[in-house]
């Protein structure tokens, strides 16, 4: 697997390891419907008469056996292929380029190769700007941002490392021709993302095909007498592929709540040190967002707002220290993400937090009274955990979250402007181009399609259970490309299922 200074950095696959396969899987299938006529049910069509067709379109057996690889592995398509990053033997960083049409499958490396740390928080994930350069990231907990951007759109040969504090900001400021040729891109001016402390980074794209990058960050702490603390913060930022540079969706931590000049955030609360001062140092404050077919972003907001005046947090959640009781809100953006709004169309201020006031989104659930009563029974935290936002085939937002006491999921939707309870079987976490909403069953390689609680399918799609699934490709095209284990952590399958519908409507 090493390569001769005579070959390139790129390796043909040869069908003598890796195998490309381009069959179908027969398929079972099963149905639930709570009715099948379209014109009573006003559903846009019946999903008994969709068809699928699955294929594994390559297999590979070189990945390390890990959990670096188990949160690797994000397959995006763009254009003709499909890219993923993969942790091979020696936790040496590999991008795979598949066909999605046959053909040659190509594997990448670093130059210099680059060794990941014994920790699993240090995975590596892509994205592909609307250019076609390749975005890699990884190999961070809590540190600066290590990044690399291919050196040619669509080409997995070479990659480039970025310094996002130092080299896309000189050569921005120098131009091509004046490049430190210490620092020089083979992409001159690209600027990487920029924030600090950064640990588990996350690649989007809206329906406009703009990219977009998430990962949890700090910044210095505000607090009188907390020399050398951080403040744990939500971090997403915006890719614009003509000027090749990235833009923070927030501002900083306002002045008037002791915010430092140029660290900017996303989302953030002052409830995030240990002991009596909060919920603990380990608080991941997060903003994820569905695109609507008009590029309208919903936004779900995951926050920290309780300070325990007992102890962490996470003392009285389930014990990993994950302070996972957070407030849920949300606010929708009709220009990108640069403006934000409530939903009866009211200005939310950019950095977002829980506490009320101009930063503060709608609320759709606020943890304190349940901390608080866990706290005074000295039990468990029973209010609800988590957060995942997607749009129904109206294209009206849903939450789902889950009720840590009793264990059960609930759900919310929007519905003529307010947020209201609706069944938890009306949610799916993923959507396709139809507005078919998906999730996987407790059975492998099973899943429900469903328009909403009363209009279901459950779909046998083969004998393993998907593993990492291009969403944003689902969304746009229909299509679900996804990956499957082979054997562990060692292996991986890049899966392509196409769902043949009686017509494709278009989402209202």
């Amino acid at each position: 697997m090493n390569p001769t200074k005579s070959q390139p950095r790129i390796y043909r696959i040869m069908a003598t390891r890796f195998s490309i396969k381009m069959h179908a899987l027969g398929l079972a299938l099963s149905t639930v419907f709570a009715g099948t006529s379209v014109a009573a049910d006003g559903v846009p069509y019946d999903l008994g008469k969709e068809t699928y067709k699955t294929e594994t379109l390559f297999s590979y057996d070189g990945c390390m056996d890990h959990r670096l690889m188990g949160n690797s592995g994000q397959p995006k398509v763009f254009k003709n292929h499909v890219y993923l990053a993969i942790v091979v033997h020696g936790r040496r960083v590999r991008i795979l380029q598949v066909p999605l049409d046959g053909g040659e499958a190509k594997i990448g490396k670093l130059d210099p190769d680059y060794v990941i740390a014994e920790d699993s928080h240090q995975y590596f994930t892509l994205g592909v700007d609307k250019a076609g350069y390749i975005h890699l990231t990884g190999g961070m907990h809590g540190g600066p941002w290590k990044y690399w951007i291919s050196a040619k759109p669509e080409d997995v040969s070479k990659f480039v490392r970025l310094d996002p504090e130092q080299q896309g900001r000189k050569n921005a400021q120098a131009g091509p021709d004046k490049e430190d040729p210490k620092t020089a891109s083979a992409v001159p001016g690209v600027q990487g993302p920029p924030g600090h402390g950064i640990t588990y980074p996350h690649f989007y794209k809206d329906t406009a095909g703009d990219l977009f990058l998430h990962s949890r960050a700090s910044v210095p702490s505000f607090q009188k007498g907390r020399d050398g603390k951080i403040v744990h913060v939500g971090l997403l930022s915006t890719y614009d592929a003509a000027k090749r540079e990235w833009r923070v969706l927030g501002a900083d931590i306002p002045k008037e709540f002791g915010g430092t000049p140029g660290h900017p955030a996303t989302v953030w609360e002052d409830n995030f040190e240990n002991g009596p001062a909060g919920g603990g140092w380990y608080v991941v404050n997060g903003a994820q967002f569905a695109s609507a077919p008009d590029n309208t972003l919903h936004f779900c907001f995951t926050i920290l707002n309780y300070s325990s005046p007992t102890g962490m947090a996470s003392d009285i959640d389930d014990g990993s220290k994950h302070a996972a009781g957070k407030d849920i809100l949300y606010a929708m953006s009709k220009d990108g993400g640069r403006t934000l709004q409530r939903a009866n169309g009211s200005k939310v201020e950019w950095p977002v937090r829980a506490e009320a006031g101009p930063y503060q989104p709608d609320v759709i659930y606020a943890a304190a009274a349940d901390y608080a009563a866990a706290e005074k029974n000295g039990g468990l935290f029973p209010g609800l955990v988590g957060g995942k936002l997607e749009l129904d085939w109206k294209n009206r937002p849903m939450i789902m979250a889950r009720k840590r006491i009793p264990n059960e999921d609930v759900a919310f939707r929007l519905e003529n402007g307010k947020w209201v309870p609706c069944p938890a079987k009306a949610f799916g976490q993923w959507r396709d181009n139809a507005g078919v909403l998906m999730k996987p069953t407790e059975n492998k390689g099973e899943i429900v399609r469903l328009w909403d609680e009363q209009h279901t399918r459950v779909v046998k799609l083969g004998q393993s259970e998907i593993e990492k699934l291009d969403e944003d490709y689902l969304r746009d095209t229909g299509t679900m490309v996804y990956t499957t284990k082979k054997g562990g952590n060692s292996g991986i399958n890049v899966v392509r299922t196409t769902i043949e519908r009686p017509a494709t409507p278009k989402s209202k």
